[in-house]
C-alpha cells in the first residue's frame, strides 16, 4: 500500500507567521482593491470628458463694418453641445432689459429710438435651445438700407449696448457669458 505524502510545507507557516494561502489572498485583495480604484478614476474620467465633449459656448459679436451685409448685434454657440437659454438681457446705458418675447424686443426698439430702421431682431425665451454651431442676429438691420449718416447712428446705438446670457449644458451645468464692446466706430 502506498501513501502519497502532503507537501511538508503545506500549513505551516513562515517566519513571519503568514502561511502561502494567506499570502496569495492578500496579493489578491489587494490587486482588486487597486483594479477598483483604477475603475473609479477612469469613470470619472469619462464623465468628465462627457461633459466636455458636449459643453455649449455662447458668445456675442456686434458687427458695425460698412461693408458687411448686415450691421447688428449676433448670437453664436461656438461650443460643442446644445446650449439651453435660461435667460437673455440687453444691457443698454447701464440699464438691464429683457429679451424674451415680442413686448421685451419693442420696449428695447423704442428705448434706442429705432423707428427709423427696419431693424431685424430675435429673443430667446426661456428654455429655448440653441444648437453647436447656430448664429442668430439679436438686432440687426441690412447695410444696403442705409446711408452713411444712419450707418454711423445706428453704431452709435449698437455701442451703447451690451449682452447677457444665462444658459445650460445638457447636464444642467449652468454658465454665464457677456458681450461688452469698446465704442469704436468702424468703416
Amino acid at each position: 500500500m502506498t501513501s502519497e505524502k502532503e507537501p511538508q510545507d503545506k500549513g505551516k507557516s513562515h517566519k513571519n507567521g503568514l502561511t502561502a494561502d494567506t499570502v496569495t489572498a492578500i496579493a489578491a485583495v489587494v490587486i482588486a482593491l487597486f483594479a477598483l480604484i483604477l475603475s473609479v478614476q477612469e469613470g470619472c474620467q469619462n464623465r468628465h470628458h462627457n461633459r466636455l465633449s458636449v459643453m455649449p459656448y455662447i458668445s456675442f459679436d456686434k458687427e458695425t463694418a460698412y461693408t458687411s451685409d448686415e450691421m447688428g448685434i449676433f448670437m453664436s454657440n461656438e461650443g460643442l453641445g446644445t446650449a439651453i437659454i435660461q435667460e437673455m438681457l440687453l444691457v443698454i446705458d447701464g440699464q438691464e432689459m429683457p429679451f424674451h418675447n415680442d413686448a421685451d424686443c419693442k420696449a428695447v426698439l423704442d428705448k434706442l429710438n429705432l423707428d427709423y430702421l427696419k431693424v431685424t431682431y430675435r429673443y430667446f425665451s426661456k428654455n429655448t435651445p440653441v444648437s453647436a454651431g447656430d448664429r442668430f442676429k439679436l438686432l440687426a438691420t441690412r447695410n444696403a438700407n442705409l446711408d452713411n449718416d444712419k450707418k454711423r447712428r445706428f453704431i452709435a446705438i449698437l455701442n451703447r449696448i451690451s449682452v447677457k446670457a444665462k444658459y445650460r449644458s445638457m447636464y444642467s451645468e449652468d454658465f454665464e457669458t457677456k458681450g461688452i464692446w469698446p465704442t469704436k466706430e468702424a468703416n
